[in-house]
């Protein structure tokens, strides 16, 4: 068996194990359409977004990307909770 950092398991010797891209990029345009475009046309396995974890009045204002993007796109999302300090 080897250490599979990617998957964060032992991986029997017949699977191999996939090293994991990161990438960063600047779109313009309207933030939730541009990331789902961006994720169809690259083929991305997952979407990494963090929020502020808003609601009420606070959300309604702001709005959120994340949130938009969990009820609008087809990609895994892992979404981060951010520490407002």
């Amino acid at each position: 068996m080897q250490w599979c950092p990617a998957q964060q398991s032992l991986a029997p010797g017949r699977h191999r194990c996939q090293s994991i891209a990161e990438t960063s990029v600047i779109i313009p345009g309207l933030p939730v359409r541009r990331i789902i475009d961006h994720a169809g046309e690259k083929a991305i396995d997952i979407v990494a977004m963090s929020t502020h974890g808003r609601s009420g009045i606070g959300h309604r204002v702001f709005g959120s990307v994340t949130d938009k993007f969990l009820r609008a796109g087809d990609t895994a999302v892992l979404v981060v909770r951010t520490y407002d300090g």
